[in-house]
This record gives C-alpha cells, structure tokens and sequence, in this order.
C-alpha cells in the first residue's frame, strides 16, 4: 500500500480533551489521550503542535513509504528514528500515525487489522484487568505508573473475573504489599490448582 496521501488534526476525545488525529490514505485514527501523563512515559506533544509539526515536517516523508508487511511498518519506525523520533514528534504522534498506517492498510488489503500479525489465531477469550489505577484516576493514592494489569493464566472466564475483582478490592480496603498478594494467589491457587501460578509470578 503506497502512502499518497497525509494529513493531521485536533479533534476531541470521549472526555472532550483534544488529541491528535492522523489520517493515512483517507482513513483516520487518534492517539489515546490519558487523563494523566506518568513521569516514565515516551515525550508527548500537545495535540495542536504535534499536527503543526507533522502537517509541516511528516508528509512528504510519509509518501515515501509503502507498506506491504509488517517488515515494511518496522523500515518506517527505523526510519522515524532517525529524523528525530518521539523525541522531536511525540510517541502520541508515532501512535497516530501507526494506527492509521493499519487502517488504511486494512482497507486496501479488504482484511481486519489482526490478520497482520496473526492470520489464524485461536479464540479464547482472556480477561487484561486494571486492578489499580495510578495518575488522575487515584484518588489520592497515585503511583508512579498508570496502571497495573493483569490477566489470569487461565482459560476459565468467571474465575479471571473473580480474581482481578478480588485484587482490586483488596488493594482499596488493604495495602498494597507482597504479603497481601501472596496470601491470597496462594489460597487461590489451592482451590483452583495451576491456572494463577502465572498471574503470581508476574506480581510478586
């Protein structure tokens, strides 16, 4: 797919925030505007200077490229990089961007987005939990990292919901501490055998 065409501008979130939208080929997508902004995230430019600066910089750029591969998609971050990256564009500008590369990619090809990295994935439905939330969304109890995800190493729908509840609950009602989780994972994984060894290990 051969890039002809690039553009970019602010639009509003679902929170009425302004982001920066790409639009590749006709087919546009935003980057993810977080309430919060965590001390070890990539550099962000505010929506309006990071459209300047693409619809100034990026699109002859852009139209140098074409994508057929996911190979291809790695040239272009390669690429990126090396006429000054996130650092110079913002990793909000690098999101938008690759997110409507495979927009538009998936409509020139007439295939879903997924079929790029996996052409035939099994379907299991698994559970990726926010058990706590860090930056604007906590409440006076904020940690350094946005958020804390989990996803129970099973495939058993009611019990990663059951456990990723139960963790959040705790986390509000306690201290968030290794005895906490320990206690509980390993009372868990009596009843329930193997299936959050996993989850366990990515915690503690």
């Amino acid at each position: 797919m051969e890039i002809k065409s690039a553009k970019a501008r602010v639009v509003l979130n679902s929170r009425g925030d302004p982001t920066l939208e790409v639009e590749i080929n006709g087919y546009s997508e935003a980057a993810p505007e977080g309430a919060s902004k965590g001390s070890g995230e990539v550099t962000y430019l505010y929506p309006k200077k990071a459209a300047e600066l693409f619809n100034n910089a990026l699109i002859d750029f852009l139209k140098t490229f074409d994508i057929t591969s996911l190979e291809d998609l790695k040239e272009f971050e390669n690429d990126f990089e090396s006429i000054g990256g996130i650092k110079r564009y913002g990793g909000n500008t690098l999101i938008a961007i690759e997110y409507a590369i495979l927009r538009a990619w998936s409509n020139y090809e007439g295939k879903p987005i997924y079929q790029f990295f996996n052409k035939n994935p099994k379907i299991n439905i698994r559970i990726l939990a926010n058990v706590v939330g860090g930056g604007a969304h906590a409440k006076g109890r904020s940690t350094n990292i946005q958020e804390f995800l989990v996803s129970p190493d099973t495939d058993n729908l009611p019990l990663s919901i059951f456990a990723a509840s139960y963790i959040h609950k705790s986390y509000w009602e306690t201290d968030w501490n290794y005895w906490m989780i320990n206690f509980y994972l390993e009372g868990m994984m009596k009843v329930h055998g193997q299936h959050l060894l996993k989850m366990k290990q990515y915690l503690i």
